[in-house]
Order: structure tokens, then sequence, then C-alpha cells
């Protein structure tokens, strides 16, 4: 210390040039709210995402919706437009995939048995007709383009964007401004845009943080500034701590950008973190030397003066400093990324600060000694009115030690019971007010389709063909319905399956005319219907089959082994009658016939309610309507020209052949899958129904599964939730080794367990009552409301170890206990109050951030400082007097 004082200009010369290097390097952060960013790259959520992407494409996506509410999208110059849009976008860097309504497949029946074109015609030309067999066709499938390209009322589409997995995210930000220029460059009269997903989420973040640090840095640097001028009403205990925090940030930022750390979401409150908590130990270094200057001789050299000062309040500084950076380091445990992070330069920031507070403080005040001790001395009258504020609280309370005991019990009770109501989510889109434009956007798209939270259930077989084999499609298939049936927060489900399905209806169209002689004529084009009577005509017949006109055009004789098309026509059994009654599509009907069908078609579903497509769609399946009949996995060897399931599924392997659309989103093998998945989304962003989804998935295929076939889950909602669940396992751990961490230190400063203890029992009253607040007033615990309790321990423990310092030294001087109370009451009572207030007030700031989350931190923040400041003043004082533990009456020598 006597070097510091001695060498000012050296000190400050230091601060300076360490100052403008680490500030020249902060523009280099990178901001980046990606879910990716919160797993390290061996996390088995972080994994699966890379192996669905590699395997199934990419599983981050963007969208863009268009809505025109008077003339609906099924209209020329919308749809034009959406393919204009299709095709800008497309060239964009990082742009894997679009799916949108003009370049989706569409699945028929043709000549050879199927093919796969476009939804919309390539030479579209607007005419009416053809945007009623646009309409027709959009009808036609429901399971896969309802909901996904068409809105129920068709006066919405969306644009689906997949965006590569290996991007930084700068690129997604370019990405995202390209988008957004485009949409108002080229937009069309009358239509509404709007865009969700997790890259929107993340680029909306990037533009929150911009706002909230510059404009809440400022502003919490004027409340620290408005409060240290009520407190010391002296210019230079205004600006020092303000300065020296200022400069303490900046490092911590340079060093961040040197070490190529990336600025999250968690990283905003960081800035005011350090103004608010750093400002603590100047604070406490000005008011011990001012202390000094009211209390000592002016004859003493100035310099003899502040190192006096400055090793006086060292030790409660320096331990309140370790304690702080012991709570903060707490959350290094975590597995969560961003978290780790904001532990490491939490406590680095704090480290610099306390640097400062001890050397660059001391030497500004060497450099430049008050012109008379007098004026600098507090006003005695002041004092004394401090002393007996502090004094008439403390016997207030003693006097009422069983209400105040009461009252304790009460506030734990109330305590407990809101920390078992408190809700575990880590939603982002949680993060932004529910009136904001996103929030908003994301709730039009979430209702009118089918939601941007999307993640995938992979089914794996052991070897090539097993996810072509229908015992397992069929339960796939069965698992999407049970899963839709039992989760109403389900939007769609995509599965691998449902172009099974279709398949099968395409190559069991049935006959397309019918003359009035009832005869069945079936026409080249149609592919097999089959019941146990259905004559397989065209692919499968007695005479010989023509070569374009069935499977076998697709395997030469020498060709033909197991699951070719000759083995499995030579095991047809010879059909003779359908059981569809196709005679009556050339019929007029009656109302008495058409009552008739459908009393028959609600038979088929006695006992429960009909809606009225289910009645449509039981009507069609009667009379095969377009190989309704057929919408299913074929399992029943008994429905098909076949013998076994082996056949069925060589059956399935066939429909994979001609299925000339890719399925790369949905099998990892276009004609032999080991691997299937299906995609699932939700209508809202909340984990906990993922996590209900997942569970059940898991339970169904556990109880319904073949052997040899295993179900995994991921995705981004996957990721979203696994990171929910490392925040409870952070949370707790971070507060426990916070906790142990803290009783060490004091401990050994005191050399008692005892002290320990007593140390901890305010930190774990303010912490108690944090969680309190949160359970009963509904604030979630996330991965930015984690820190919370670290920060109060961090913080609070300051408040603690400064009164038990000076209640210490006083006891060493005098038993008397009312003076000893007194006199650490008037020493530590006006610093930790400040400190509190300061404190309290800086992160109050945070009430005006764009982000919902950081207004919780700031209001929490804010009560916990009050909490911790009045346990350490009066329930310490209480304690030690009541139990007068031996360790306030023994010497630093060890002896009482």
């Amino acid at each position: 210390m006597s070097w510091i004082t001695k060498h000012p200009k050296f000190v400050l010369a230091m601060t300076l040039i360490i100052t403008i290097i680490t500030g020249l390097l902060i523009p280099g952060i990178v901001i980046n709210n990606s879910v990716r960013v919160f797993f390290p790259d061996d996390h088995p959520s972080n994994v699966k995402l890379e192996q669905l992407d590699e395997t199934y494409g990419n599983q981050i996506l963007m969208v863009v919706s268009l809505t025109d509410e008077e003339k609906g999208i099924l209209t020329p110059a919308l749809i034009n437009h959406v393919s204009e849009l299709v095709k800008e976008i497309e060239t964009y860097d990082f742009v894997e995939d679009v799916k949108a309504l003009t370049n989706t497949d569409y699945p028929v029946g043709t000549e050879e048995g199927m093919e796969v074109g476009p939804l919309i015609p390539r030479d579209f030309s607007g005419s009416g007709e053809e945007i009623e067999e646009i309409r027709r066709r959009l009808m036609d499938w429901p399971r896969m383009y309802r909901k996904m390209v068409y809105s129920d009322d068709l006066k919405a589409t969306q644009l689906i964007i997949s965006i590569d997995y290996d991007h930084e995210a700068r690129d997604l930000d370019i990405l995202y401004s390209k988008v957004v220029s485009l949409i108002r460059e080229k937009g069309l009269s009358g239509v509404e845009y709007r865009m969700a997903g997790h890259p929107v989420i993340t680029q909306r973040a990037r533009a929150y943080m911009y706002h909230d640090l510059l404009i809440l840095i400022p502003v919490v640097l004027a409340v620290i500034l408005t409060i240290l001028f009520l407190a010391f009403k002296r210019p230079r205990a205004t600006l020092l701590p303000v300065i020296t925090v200022a400069i303490a940030t900046v490092w911590t930022f340079g060093v961040m950008a040197l070490a190529g750390i990336e600025f999250t979401i968690i990283t905003t409150c960081l800035p005011v973190l350090l103004i608010a908590v750093g400002s603590a130990y100047g604070i406490h270094v000005l008011n011990h030397y001012y202390d000094e200057l009211s209390e000592t001789d002016s004859g003493l050299e100035h310099t003899e003066l502040v190192a006096r000062s400055v090793r006086r309040v060292s030790k409660p500084v320096l331990m309140a400093g370790l304690t702080t950076i012991a709570g903060f380091m707490s959350i290094v445990t975590s597995r969560i990324v961003p978290l780790r992070m904001f532990a490491i330069f939490s406590s680095l920031g704090t480290l610099f600060s306390l640097i400062l507070a001890m050397t660059f403080i001391p030497a500004i005040l060497c450099l430049k000694p008050p012109k008379d001790h007098a004026k600098m001395r507090d006003s005695g009258h002041a004092a004394e009115m401090r002393e007996r504020f502090y004094i008439k609280i403390f016997s207030y309370l003693r006097s009422r030690k069983p209400a105040l005991l009461l009252g304790t019990v009460i506030i734990i009770a109330f305590s407990i019971y809101g920390l078992t109501q408190i809700d575990i989510e880590s939603s982002m889109l949680d993060y932004f007010p529910k009136q904001s434009t996103m929030r908003q956007h994301n709730d039009y798209i979430a209702k009118t389709f089918s939601g941007t939270n999307i993640f995938s259930l992979v089914i794996k077989g052991e070897k090539s063909g097993d996810l072509a084999r229908p015992e397992i499609l069929k339960v796939m298939d069965d698992l999407k319905t049970y899963l839709i049936e039992h989760h109403e927060k389900i939007g769609k489900i995509i599965s691998y399956s449902d172009f099974i399905r279709r398949m099968n209806m395409i190559m069991n169209y049935p006959p397309a005319e019918v003359p009035a002689d009832g005869d069945v004529v079936t026409p080249v084009e149609s592919s097999f219907s089959s019941d146990d009577d259905v004559e397989f005509a065209s692919f499968f017949d007695d005479a010989e089959p023509e070569e374009d006109a069935s499977f076998s055009s697709f395997f030469g004789e020498e060709d033909s082994g197991k699951g070719a098309a000759g083995e499995v026509v030579s095991t047809i059994a010879e059909k003779k009658e359908s059981p569809f009654p196709y005679e009556q599509y050339a019929k007029e009907m009656t109302y008495r016939d058409f009552l008739e069908l459908i009393s028959e078609a609600a038979l088929e579903k006695s006992g429960t309610e009909l809606t009225g497509g289910e009645l449509v769609t039981l009507i069609q399946r009667r009379f095969n309507y377009r190989g309704a009949a057929f919408d299913e996995i074929p399992c029943d060897p008994g429905r098909y020209p076949v013998e076994t399931r082996e056949d069925l599924a060589d059956l399935i392997s066939q429909y994979l052949l001609l299925y000339s659309g890719s399925l790369d989103e949905f099998a990892d093998d276009a004609l032999e899958p080991t691997e299937a998945c299906m995609t699932i989304q939700m209508t809202n962003n909340a984990t906990g129904p993922v996590a209900e989804v997942i569970k059940d998935a898991r339970a169904f295929a556990e109880r319904n599964f073949p052997d040899g076939y295993v179900l995994e889950a991921g995705g981004t909602a996957e990721m979203e939730l696994a990171l929910t669940r490392m925040v409870t396992s952070s949370q707790i751990v971070s507060l426990v080794v916070a906790l142990v961490i803290v009783f060490i230190i004091i401990a050994l400063a005191f050399r008692s367990i005892l002290a320990g203890l007593i140390g901890c029992v305010p930190l774990s009253m303010a912490i108690l009552i944090n969680f309190g607040i949160m359970g009963l007033t509904g604030i979630n615990l996330d991965i930015v409301t984690s820190l919370i309790a670290s920060i109060a321990i961090g913080i609070g423990v300051d408040y603690t170890i400064h009164f038990m310092t000076n209640y210490h030294e006083e006891r060493l001087k005098s038993g008397d206990l009312q003076q000893v109370t007194r006199n650490s009451l008037k020493l530590s009572g006006r610093a930790i109050l400040i400190n509190a207030l300061a404190v309290g007030l800086g992160f109050a700031v945070l009430l005006f951030s764009g982000f919902v989350v950081l207004r919780y931190i700031g209001l929490l923040v804010a009560i916990i400082m009050g909490t911790s400041s009045l346990a350490a003043l009066v329930l310490l004082p209480i304690i030690l007097n009541t139990f007068r533990p031996s360790f306030m009456t023994r010497k630093s020598g060890g002896k009482q």
C-alpha cells in the first residue's frame, strides 16, 4: 500500500494504458443467442441435433407467413408472388431449403402406377380451372398440406426456410435482414407478412440487447452517481466509485473479446451487475477514508492517512470481494455454457473492481489531497442522527423478539410454499413482452398453422430395410394418432408413415368409370384396389400384365428375386367379386339412399360422437373413393395380393421404388431405410408440453415397438427441454457450492465453524424469500433468473462480512453489548445501506429493459438487496448478542 501512495502517477498511467487497449477490443464481441450456444459440443442434445441435420436436413427453421384476408391465397397474383419469394430466398447464403405452396410435391396415380409432381404445375397460367384444380389437390391430402401450406380458411400460407446448421451468428443476422428487406421491397399490396421461428427469436433478441446496452448502462450510471452524491455530498466521493467500475467493466469486456467469448442475453445484465456491485468496494474505501479525515488531526501526512484508511478497510473489503467472487464462481459448475462464461467474467470483473478500489482510488486521493481536513469532516449532528436512527430501529426490534420471531417464521413458511410453486422453464420466447410484435407474429402463426416449436422422434431399426416393414410402420402410424389424441398442444405431426399411407392410396385407386350396366371397367391408369374379393386389374390380373402397366416394368426376369413383382404376382389368389359398390357411382341417389348410407357409415363408429368430417371419411372409405379405403399401412395380407407379412414388406419396398419424390427429410435411405422420423410441431413454445409428449412417446414405444426398434427425440424444442433440466441441476449445485464456499471463508476468517454457520443465516433467509416471491408471483426459474441466487450470495455476503468484522473489532474493545452494537451499526450501517441502495436501485434500472426476464432480474435483485442488508443489520446483532459466540472475543493470535 505504501508503494501505491508513493507512486500514484505510475498507477494511474498503467490504468489508463490497460483501459485503452481493452476498450479497443470491445467492438470485436459477437452477439449470439442461438439455442445451440447454451450447450457444450458434446452434450447429447447438441449431438442429436447435429445428427438430425446430417441425416434428415436442417432442423433450424425460419417461417414467413403471408395473409390476404380479402382475396385469400388461391389467386394468381399471390401464387406467383410466393414463387418469386421462394426463388429469391433459395439463392441466399446459408439457406438449405425453402418449402412453400409453389414447390410442394403432389403424389398421384398414373398409367405407370405413381408419379410425384409439383402441387402447382410449372406452367401455371392462373386460369380459373387451374385454381380450382389446386384447391382440389390441397383438399385431397389434408394430412400433409393442411396447416402446412394453407390455413383452414385458405387466407394464409407460409414459407418454411431451413437454415444451414453450420452458420455463424453474423450469418444469421445477414440472412434475417435480407429476408426482411425482400419482403419490404417486393411485398404484395393487401398481404400481411409475419415472421417466426428460432432464428427470428435470436435476431430480435440481438436488437433488444443493443437497445438495453445503449439505454440502461447510462441510466444505471446516473442512478449510482445520484445515490453517491446524496450519501457523500462530495464530487470526488461521487465520481471515484463510478469511474472505478466503469474502468473495470471496460477491462472485463475487453478480455471477453480477446478470448472470443460470445455475448448472450445472460451477458446483458453483466454491465449492470459490475457497475452496481463493483461500486461497493470504492464506497467502503471512501467511507473509511472520510472517517479517518473526520477523526484524525490535520497535521498527519495525507498519504499516510490514505494508506492507513485503506489498510483498515482492506480485510473486510478483500473478504467481501473473495466471497462475492466465490458466489459468482459457484455458477461455473453449470453445464450451460453462457452461465459458465457469466460466472467467469462476473468474477473477473469483480476482481478488477476490487483491485482498482485498492489501487486506483488511493492513487487519485494521494494525487490531490483535500485543502482542509476540517471541511471534509462529517457533521457531528448528522452522525448523531444516523446513530440514533440505527439504534432506535435495533432497540425496537430487540424489544419485540417474540413478534420478530413469529414474523420470521411466517415469512419462511410463505417462502417455502412459494418455492414449491416455482415453474422451471427455458423458452426464449417468454423473455419477450406479450405485446411485442414478435410474440404476436409467433402466436398468429402458431394458431393459423401448426407452430414453430419443432422437434423430431426418430425410430431406429437394426439393419437396412427395417423401416420398410409393415409392423413397425403400423406402430409408427399408431404412435402419431395416439400423440395427437392425448396432447392438445401438438399442432401437427408429419410422419414417414404418412407417405407410405399416401402411396398405398394411390396404388389402390378405384375404377374411374362405371357404365350403366354396372360392369366395372378399370382403366390402365388406376392402381390395384383390393379387399378379400377385389379384382386386381391393371397391375395384377390373371392375364400376363403388359410391361408398362405393372411392377414388372421395374424388374427384369433376371432381377426378380425376393421382392420382385413377379414373385408378388405369383402369390395372388383369384379374386372374383369386389366388396366396394362401384356400380353405385353410375346410379342416381334418392334421399332414402343417402340416409341409409349415412346410417351405415355411422354404424362403423358406434358408441362415439361422429363429426361431419369423420362421416365424410367413413363414406369415402365405404366406396373406396380415390383410394380412401386404403388410407392405411398395409398390414393385413388378406387385403393385398400377397400371402405373408414378408410379402407386404416387399410391397412397401416397391412403393418406395415407384415413388419419385424425395423422402430425405423422413428416412435415411430412399429404398431400404434403417431409420425414419416424424416431425412434431407444437402450438406453443413451453417446454412442459414437449416433455410430456416425449415421455408418452417413449412409454408407447416400450409397450408397442417390436424387438430391435428404439425411439429417440431431438431437435430445437428438445434442446430447450434439456436446457430446462440443466437449469434445475445447475441451480441446486451452484447454491450448495456458493454457501459452502462462503461458510469456509467466514469460518477461516474467524477461525470458527460457528462463525461460518452464523454468516450463512442472512444469506439463506434472503435466498429463500427470493424463491418464495418467484413462486408466489409466477416468475419462472430459467437460465437468466437462475442467476439471482448466486448474485444474492455474491453481493449479500458483503453486508454480513462487514458487520461481523466491525462487530468483532468493537467486541474486543468492550464487553458492553449495547455499546458494541451501537458502534458496529455506526461504522457499518451507513456503508451497508448505501451499498444496498446503490445495488438495488442500480438493478432496478433493468425494469426498463426490453426483455421481460431482465425486468424480473431487476425487481428480484432490488428486493434481495433489501432483505439481505436488513438481515445483516437486524438478525446478526440479535444472534450475536443473544448467543455471545466466543469467536467474537478471540484476538488475532487466538487468545480471548
